[in-house]
């Protein structure tokens, strides 16, 4: 499953304001059961910059049918053959944050 930004997001700070990387938090809840629908929310990322907290809602990017019996054997089997776990959701930004200028209006993208 992977999530999508729900919206654009930007912060506004005083010109000259010396801007560091932005800190990121990202909330998850312990556990979502399927089925899922597509643009149902399921998170939270908190950027902080320069002062500043903008939450950004993160959104189901495509329906999350229910596992039935033969998706449950074949991801079993697949986690005993390479001993691996099953991976936490992916977070794909859609907006990245921008950091605009008070003074100019000018646009700072995160170079991340």
């Amino acid at each position: 499953m992977r999530l999508i930004t729900g919206k654009k997001a930007s912060v506004l700070v005083e010109k000259g304001t010396q801007i560091e990387a932005p800190q990121e938090d990202l909330i998850l809840p312990d556990n979502l059961h399927a089925p899922l629908t597509k643009g149902t929310e399921a998170g939270k990322l908190i950027v902080s910059v320069a002062g500043k907290t903008v939450e950004i809602p993160l959104m189901i990017e495509a329906d999350v049918p229910k596992a039935n019996l033969g998706t449950v054997m074949k991801r079993t089997l697949h986690c005993a053959i390479f001993f691996e776990e099953e991976k936490p959701p992916q977070v794909e930004p859609e907006h990245a944050p921008d950091v605009h200028d008070e003074q100019d209006k000018s646009i700072k993208q995160d170079p991340s």
